[in-house]
């Protein structure tokens, strides 16, 4: 693959202009909400890192979450686009936001798809959904606010649905309105951290592969060595072994 792949996130990492590429700015605005119980009992509560731990806690918080969105949503005229990760937190939000059309994943597909026409071709104001369901090749760039309702640890699910609105073709600033209680600020540390690894890796590779890239796109041939080599096995993997 390295013989003929690139690998590149914008005209700038082999050299050319960006001119036409650049997006417009993207704010990320972080809402915590205080939900943990006055008496000092509450006070070190976190969220378990199980399964049954993260969704317990989720529901506890759900009515103040889901109320804080409709309080963003409800609070603008402009289209946005509201995230939610539980079927709960969906009627919740579909109850607070009148104008909005809510799709699930029991939805018939000519429902989802007409929701999602409805969505981007401006009939409808406030779309609520999955990033499981609306999160992956969708282009939603006439809308440029979005509202998580709360979220979970994946960054490759987080970073999809942001992209259906921050991508060519917007011409806004883009707000992201992520919205948690105080008990789940560790779930947005370890988004965070992933969002940087992400950026710190695509700049190295960008970096190590640039003139490789700009050479061979300008025609220059490589040829492959494919001549054995000589690899040293780390001393505590042979331990290991």
């Amino acid at each position: 693959v390295a013989s003929w792949a690139v690998c590149i996130s914008r005209p700038s990492d082999i050299g050319f202009s960006d001119d036409g590429y650049e997006l417009p700015p993207l704010e990320e605005k972080d809402v915590i909400l205080a939900t943990r119980d006055a008496d000092f009992s509450d006070i070190t509560r976190e969220i378990s890192l199980s399964a049954t731990g993260f969704h317990s806690e989720k529901r506890r918080t759900l009515r103040e979450r889901a109320n804080k969105c409709a309080e963003i949503v409800n609070g603008t005229e402009e289209q946005v686009l509201v995230w939610c990760y539980q079927n709960d937190e969906a009627d919740a939000l579909k109850a607070a936001i009148p104008d909005a059309v809510e799709v699930r994943g029991s939805d018939k597909t000519e429902v989802k798809e007409q929701a999602a026409l409805d969505f981007a071709e401006g009939r409808k104001r406030v779309l609520i959904s999955k990033p499981s369901i609306f999160g992956y090749g969708l282009n939603f760039q006439q809308c440029s606010k979005a509202v998580f309702c709360g979220m979970d640890y994946s960054y490759e699910s987080y970073y999809q649905a942001v992209r259906r609105l921050y991508r060519f073709g917007q011409k806004n600033p883009v707000t992201i309105y992520r919205v948690l209680s105080d008990t789940e600020r560790h779930i947005l540390d370890v988004v965070n951290e992933k969002a940087k690894m992400k950026e710190d890796m695509g700049a190295s590779m960008a970096k190590a592969m640039r003139e490789f890239q700009s050479e061979a796109i300008r025609g220059r041939r490589f040829v492959l060595d494919l001549a054995p080599q000589i690899a040293v096995m780390p001393a505590w993997l042979k331990e290991a072994i």
